[in-house]
């Protein structure tokens, strides 16, 4: 499981649209959707209902969107923290 893979799944999970997550990663949807695919091929889960006009979270997807946020989130604070000590030295 790869950072990417999870920062993607957030922004499907906030946008619910696989279309506008590429748009915001930009990228092609295909490659989210693909990226999406790899994630739940490796977790052997399904994390979202593709439905006609969108998509949902399923059942478990709720339960790792919370961890994968929780992850994507540190690794914004750690980035942020990088930066302060650059700009110190």
């Amino acid at each position: 499981m790869e950072l990417r893979q999870l920062q993607c799944m957030v922004i499907c999970a906030q946008t619910k649209s696989f279309s506008r997550a590429a748009s915001m990663l930009f990228t092609s949807q295909s490659n989210v959707s693909k990226t999406i695919a790899s994630l739940e091929n490796e977790l052997g889960k399904k994390i979202f209902e593709r439905k006609r006009h969108g998509i949902e979270l399923t059942a478990k997807g709720k339960q790792i969107y919370q961890y994968a946020l929780s992850m994507v989130e540190c690794s914004a604070k750690i980035l942020d923290c990088a930066e302060e000590d650059a700009t110190e030295e």
